[in-house]
């Protein structure tokens, strides 16, 4: 999409009374602006409470509802696009595999952005040989999302060079890439690792919740003696 489109689309969602999902668009696309958009996200959601308990008149909801869209549509007017890392960052055929695969059931959930539950499920899928046994022994611990299903692979794929990832994969890619080189571009197993160790999104908390932390996920490393790229 491009900077105008996003723009439209995000004022479409508002226009309809779809603010969560505006919020939702804006926070995939827009840089910089994260907590100004949890503070209208909270502020929202108060006056969504508000409105069920009848503590406010309909004429004071209304009010409070365009003040929120009024900030909304001006963060719109004025987004900063972030720049798409898969488009900026060199990634190896595999890594852009298992991405293309991850947004390819993404996008057939209905979301925005290709996420890590989605990265982890294409992995679990795919299985590259770099990362099989690790992958195996997190399996054991039921550590990973449910798997991409064969419906999905068996759909030709190409990876979006514009579509979003989630905050997590974004930022491994971002920091890798200052380690990364054309002729050493990112491999699936760097971004694998460095997404479980450092990520703090649901599916990162589900390998915490399930005892795989970043001394377990060291110790894959170390055992699997799987070489991988660090972030500095």
């Amino acid at each position: 999409m491009t900077k105008k489109e996003i723009v439209e689309e995000i004022k479409n969602r508002i226009a309809k009374g779809d603010v969560y999902s505006a919020i939702d668009l804006l926070k995939a696309h827009g840089k910089g602006i994260e907590n100004e958009l949890v503070i209208h996200s909270f502020k929202y959601s108060d006056v969504l409470k508000l409105e069920r308990i009848r503590s406010l008149t309909r004429e004071e909801i209304n009010c409070e509802k365009t003040k929120i869209c009024w900030a909304l549509l001006e963060l719109a007017d004025n987004i900063d696009i972030k720049v798409s890392p898969q488009f900026e960052f060199d990634l190896s055929p595999g890594l852009e595999d298992a991405l293309a695969l991850a947004e390819s059931q993404s996008r057939r959930d209905g979301k925005t952005k290709t996420s890590t539950k989605y990265f982890f499920a294409a992995l679990r899928k795919l299985k590259p040989e770099s990362l099989r046994e690790i992958l195996n022994e997190i399996e054991d611990q039921e550590g990973l999302p449910k798997s991409i299903s064969d419906e999905v692979l068996a759909i030709p794929r190409t990876l979006s060079r514009s579509r979003p990832l989630s905050n997590c994969l974004a930022d491994s890619v971002t920091q890798l890439s200052e380690i990364a080189t054309k002729s050493a571009p990112i491999e699936v197993e760097d971004m694998f690792i460095d997404v479980a160790k450092f990520g703090s999104g649901k599916s990162v908390r589900k390998l915490r919740k399930n005892g795989i932390n970043e001394q377990v996920i060291d110790g894959f490393v170390e055992k699997y003696q799987v070489e991988i790229k660090r972030r500095k």
